[in-house]
C-alpha cells in the first residue's frame, strides 16, 4: 500500500504489520519485504503462513504501461511457534514463482490447501483470464489451471463450498465476480462498459 496522505509516491510501502490483538496490551511486529509491492495479494495457508505475492513494484497511478517494475516472485511469512509472538520470519526466495505479473488477482485458498490465482493485470496493464495453483508443498506455481470466461481485475472473490456442502474439502469451488475488464488508472472512476457484470465458478 501507501502511506496515508501521500497517494501520490512514486513507490508503495516495503513494511509488514504483524498484529498480536490483546486485552491487555495489543503488539505490534514489523517485517520488511525485500521489494515494495502495490496491487498483491496476501493469504493464509495451513499452518499458521501467509503467502504474499504479485503486484506492482511503482504506482500505477503515476507511471503509464508498459510497467518497468513488477513482482512475480512470492514471500511467505512463518510462524515458528503460534505461543510466541515475534519469531515470525519472513522467506523471500525459493518459495515460488508466478507465471505471469498479477495485479490485484482473484486469490482463493482450495479445500486441498492449494491456492487459487485467477486474472489479474499484466505487465502492460491489460487483464488476463488466465490462472495458475499454488501448491503450499512444492513452493510452485502450476499455469495449467484452466482459464476464466472474462479476462478481468480487481474481482470480488471467495470460496464456495462443493457438492458435499462443507468447506475446507477436496471439493470446494472459488467464486469469481465482477472486476475491471479494461485498464483503468487509479485516479479515475471507471464508466460501465469497463466493468465486468458476470460471475464465474471454478471448479476443480
Amino acid at each position: 500500500g501507501y502511506r496515508l496522505g501521500a497517494p501520490s509516491s512514486p513507490l508503495p510501502l516495503d513494511v509488514i504489520e504483524l498484529w498480536r490483538l490483546d486485552p491487555q496490551a495489543h503488539q505490534m511486529l514489523t517485517r520488511r519485504l525485500p521489494q515494495a509491492r502495490v496491487g498483491h495479494r496476501v493469504v493464509a495457508l495451513e499452518g499458521g503462513e501467509f503467502l504474499i505475492f504479485g503486484g506492482y513494484g511503482q504506482n500505477p497511478a503515476l507511471y503509464l504501461p508498459p510497467f518497468t517494475q513488477y513482482r512475480l516472485e512470492c514471500e511467505l511469512l512463518v510462524d515458528g511457534d503460534p505461543n510466541v509472538f515475534g519469531d515470525e520470519f519472513l522467506y523471500t526466495s525459493g518459495k515460488g514463482t508466478l507465471s505471469e505479473v498479477r495485479y490485484l488477482p482473484a486469490a482463493v485458498v482450495l479445500g486441498d490447501g492449494r491456492v487459487l490465482v485467477a486474472g489479474g493485470a499484466d505487465q502492460s496493464a491489460s487483464p488476463l483470464a488466465s490462472v495458475e495453483l499454488y501448491d503450499p508443498v512444492a513452493h510452485s506455481f502450476s499455469n495449467s489451471a484452466g482459464s476464466l470466461n472474462t479476462a478481468r481485475y480487481a474481482a470480488a472473490f471467495c470460496a464456495l463450498p462443493g457438492p458435499d456442502g462443507v468447506y475446507g474439502t477436496d471439493d470446494d469451488r472459488a467464486f469469481v465476480s465482477g472486476g475491471l475488464r479494461l485498464w483503468v488508472n487509479p485516479n479515475y472512476s471507471p464508466q460501465a462498459a469497463d466493468v465486468a457484470a458476470d460471475a464465474e465458478i471454478y471448479l476443480p
